[in-house]
């Protein structure tokens, strides 16, 4: 695994360790969601763009429910 992928698993990883549980969807991208998320949110299995892991990290924490 090299590139872009292995960014992705490691941020999995990342987000897993903080709760957010991944499923695959039948288009083939990752589905994340948390119980305070307003909704799912769709991440590619394999990213194309370099900050990919900052424009994720904005649309899960625009999704999350705050107080």
């Amino acid at each position: 695994m090299t590139g872009s992928h292995s960014r992705m698993k490691e941020l999995r990883l990342q987000l897993e360790a903080e709760g957010y549980e991944f499923t695959r969807a039948k288009n083939g991208h990752w589905r994340i969601f948390r119980p305070d998320m307003t909704g799912p949110v769709q991440a590619p299995f394999s990213p194309s763009t370099r900050n990919f892991a900052h424009k994720l990290r904005t649309r899960i924490r625009r999704k999350t429910r705050h107080g």
